[in-house]
């Protein structure tokens, strides 16, 4: 399917991804935000953060209505696949058509949440459309904890009525969201020499993923399999002394690499053990994992090697730090609770790990804390809360489903699907900021977000924007 400019939320899209916009590097985003409020006379309102928000009067006869907010943020995650070199701060991405779906060539996409963006600005820019009195609200910092929206307060959003184009698809909406922290753990180390042999363990080729949709998919996180890898070297006494060790792009998705180097005395027993633990790991994540690489190679030592206790504190941590779905919830069939070890850096005097908790109850996130604080502090450890943001609980009633119900049906043929996510996302936000707000999520059909095989399915897309118009048409 061809990627069709003419389109204007095609349009906006494309010009979107020309602006270099990783988390906390939103501002030229930002300020093509602005420029486009300006230029077509619209009132704006942006913060020092560069949270934007455009209104636009309602059209003819609309004028006596409730506002309307639509919500999208600016930033992406940024991620590449191995070997692709690409600058974040410079480089637009390039993208590239595969059959009905369209990608970016070797990175991640940024269709999360670059969909929101564009339909918004396309919705603003068209005079011909019927509509309520628009708020449209652009956020940054999302994807590394909500951190901008959290910076919002309640005088500054006016509307009631919320469509958060940040979740849900074309035929189901999000009715609640986990609230989540963000945080890092400091691991402080000593380095000391050693005499031996230098090897390097990359573990490559796991499908990651966002690690609140893809949580309970088992899938293989590499940096806790080397860490249990190390263990088993300490356990079948083979001598060796941990170099360096990373991994990982982001607190909050999946990781998909990690590498690090040791030092051995004895190379055959570290190959020997190496070559069982990867059996180990194809038999237990080659289904969930199939493009799994696991290599073994001499290299040259980075740095001076850690001391022998500041290793064993390192590698017992990680063997006792939680990862992966810990509680269901079964009524809505989801995850309640889930921990992602997302990023793993050994520098040279301390290592610094990030991780993303996610519930849908506060007692949750208190819990999983708690587990990570203790085995943290038992390894001389500590523990850094860099975000903490709340959930959106679910409201039996609300006219936005029940507007949105009926086109479905007619487009459809079937019944809006209800769901909660265990993702968390800025309606817990906005949520909390005015608890007697109305909010479904809705979005277009992206897949393999936060991963440089991120997909958006165009028909999907081209759907989802005349499903959004005729929604604003109905209110």
């Amino acid at each position: 399917m061809k990627f069709d400019l003419s389109k204007r939320w095609c349009w906006y899209f494309n010009e979107l991804s020309k602006i270099p916009r990783p988390s906390r590097h939103e501002a030229a985003a930002a300020a093509w935000v602005k420029a486009f409020a300006e230029s077509h006379k619209l009132e704006w309102w942006q913060d020092e953060w560069g949270n934007t928000i455009i209104y636009k009067e309602a059209s003819p006869g609309r004028e006596h209505e409730d506002s309307v907010m639509l919500q999208g943020h600016l930033d992406m995650v940024p991620a590449c696949a191995p070997g692709v070199v690409h600058d974040w701060e410079k480089d637009p991405l390039s993208l590239k058509v595969e059959g009905d779906y369209l990608m970016a060539d070797g990175t991640t996409l940024g269709a999360d949440d670059g969909v929101a963006i564009a339909y918004m600005l396309a919705i603003l820019e068209d005079d011909t459309l019927s509509h309520p009195p628009l708020e449209c609200v652009f956020t940054v910092m999302e994807e590394i904890g909500l951190e901008g929206a959290l910076h919002l307060k309640p005088e500054n959003i006016r509307s009631r009525r919320v469509i958060s184009l940040d979740g849900g698809s074309e035929t189901s909406t999000m009715c609640c969201a986990a609230g989540g922290i963000k945080g890092a753990i400091h691991v402080p180390v000593n380095r000391a020499s050693y005499s031996g042999t230098c090897m390097k363990v990359s573990f490559s080729g796991c499908l990651g993923g966002h690690s609140g949709i893809e949580i309970d998919q088992e899938h293989a996180n590499p940096i806790l399999l080397l860490a249990r890898f190390l263990r088993e070297l300490q356990e079948q006494k083979v001598p060796f002394r941990l170099v360096n060790w990373n991994g990982g792009a982001a607190d909050n998705s999946i990781p998909q690499f990690s590498e690090l180097q040791l030092e051995t005395a004895e190379t055959e027993k570290l190959e020997t053990s190496f070559a069982k633990f990867k059996e180990e790991v194809f038999t237990e994540y080659g289904p969930t994992d199939p493009g799994m690489k696991l290599e073994l190679h001499p290299c040259k030592p980075a740095v001076t090697p850690l001391s022998e206790e500041s290793g064993a504190r390192l590698i017992a941590l990680m063997n006792l730090v939680p990862n992966g779905v810990t509680q269901r919830n079964l009524t809505l069939d989801i995850p309640a609770t889930s921990d992602n070890v997302g990023t793993m850096e050994l520098k040279e005097s301390e290592a610094i790990i990030l991780f993303r908790i996610r519930s849908l109850y506060e007692s949750g996130l208190d819990d999983e804390l708690r587990k990570i604080r203790i085995a943290s502090e038992l390894n001389q450890a500590s523990v850094e809360v860099l975000i903490r943001y709340p959930g959106w609980n679910y409201h039996p009633e609300s006219a936005l489903r029940d507007a949105l119900n009926p086109l479905i049906q007619k487009h459809y043929g079937k019944d809006l699907v209800i769901e909660g996510t265990h993702g968390g996302n800025e309606t817990g936000i906005w949520s909390g900021l005015h608890p007697d707000s109305d909010i479904i999520s809705i979005g277009s059909v992206e897949e393999k977000i936060h991963t440089p095989e991120e997909r958006l399915d165009l028909k999907a897309f081209d759907r989802m924007y005349h499903l959004l118009t005729e929604l604003l048409e109905v209110l």
